[in-house]
């Protein structure tokens, strides 16, 4: 078995042919998401709800954030962008320099209080004769308990990367696992949630030693309030909905681990060796009730690298929704939406542009009505 990073770059092929195993670390802050999250700052662990809320909780696909009617609930995301070779994606504090692509993939249903949920997202990397790509993976089972004020989920966290070099691919697969809480309607108006997942370290599939020795992501935490003035409540006349939201997301270090980025560029530079934070906030507003919402957001992207500092990013996007569906006697609704979503900073714009989402129809917040018997759900007009 031929040993890769010797044909993958020059710059560490001594470190490869002396047997000192290059680990990689690719956690990421907010690259890989959909159009929603990108454009409320990467915020809304609170909210967090189908197939897309997998991003920020395994609790997700059984929280019920829209009053709906219908006991079904399915969401489907579909969201690709490209990373431009000008744009600094991982804050090294210079351009890329190669072509790369984000993509994600999100579906989620269920029945009542319990759903299950599936999310890839990744991004993938090109040179002349070298392509990697990784991509994280979550499977959750939740439930919604208490007429849905408090949702829990569990499931798998996995991680996996694929090298291609001169022809030659090499696959990596690793698996840790996640836990997340929703807690809505508190004091009516206020939601809390908080997620946790280990780290995962992703090695050779074939078992064979030297080179790339693994990619890693390292074990996080998401805490994060939002409030809405939306009620639960049928004689609700508050005017325009609105949400805010506030998170953190900390990441733990992942020891000896240097950056894929540079790793491409032929260097070796130590990243992830320390604690980090990313502060996020988002609001939502409902300008034409069930049709358009707009958002905007800001986060503090931390720097797992010593070679910049923390870099703030400026969000905002909306979303459309297109049309409706009902079937079967209307315990199926699903509206069609479009959705955009902009995130701008130092050295790096990102547009994604192609968001589809698919989801259960209903309004800003919500929940099923506290103190209401098990299944009885409603719906602001």
């Amino acid at each position: 078995m031929f040993v890769l990073l010797a044909l993958l770059v020059p710059g560490v092929a001594q470190a490869a042919d002396a047997a000192d195993p290059v680990l990689l670390d690719v956690t990421r802050a907010l690259a890989l998401s959909n159009a929603e999250l990108v454009s409320m700052g990467g915020a809304g662990v609170a909210y967090a709800a189908g197939g897309a809320g997998l991003f920020l909780s395994p609790a997700a696909p059984a929280n019920r954030r829209m009053e709906a009617t219908a006991p079904v609930i399915t969401s489907l995301l579909l969201l690709q962008t490209s990373i431009a070779p000008a744009r600094d994606v991982g804050n090294l504090g210079e351009p890329l320099g190669e072509d790369g692509r984000l993509f994600s993939l999100a579906l989620s249903g269920g029945y009542q209080n319990v759903a299950g949920g599936l999310l890839t997202a990744g991004a993938w990397y090109a040179t002349d004769d070298l392509w990697v790509g990784t991509a994280e993976g979550h499977a959750s089972a939740a439930v919604s308990l208490f007429e849905g004020q408090l949702t829990l989920g569990i499931g798998p966290r996995f991680l996996g990367m694929r090298v291609t070099a001169n022809g030659e691919p090499r696959d990596y697969l690793g698996i840790g696992v996640e836990t997340g809480a929703v807690l809505a309607n508190w004091r009516d108006s206020w939601n809390v949630g908080v997620t946790l997942r280990s780290g995962v370290s992703a090695g050779p599939t074939d078992g064979a030693a030297g080179g790339i020795a693994a990619a890693r992501i390292a074990p996080e935490l998401i805490v994060g309030l939002g409030w809405s003035n939306r009620s639960y409540l049928r004689d609700y006349q508050g005017g325009i909905p609105v949400r805010f939201v506030a998170d953190v997301q900390v990441n733990a270090p992942v020891a000896n681990s240097v950056s894929l980025e540079k790793v491409l560029q032929g260097e070796e530079v130590t990243r992830g060796g320390w604690y980090t934070a990313a502060p996020r906030i988002g609001a939502e507003v409902d300008v034409w009730p069930s049709r358009l919402r707009l958002r905007a957001g800001a986060y503090l992207e931390p720097s797992r690298t010593s070679l910049t500092g923390p870099r703030p990013h400026a969000t905002g996007g909306f979303e459309v929704r297109l049309f409706r569906l009902k079937a079967f006697n209307q315990r199926i609704k699903l509206d069609l939406a479009w959705q955009v979503g902009v995130d701008y900073a130092p050295r790096y714009f990102r547009g994604a542009f192609l968001g589809i989402n698919i989801w259960q129809e209903g309004q800003v917040g919500g929940q099923y009505k506290p103190n209401a018997p098990r299944g009885e759900l409603i719906e602001v007009q």
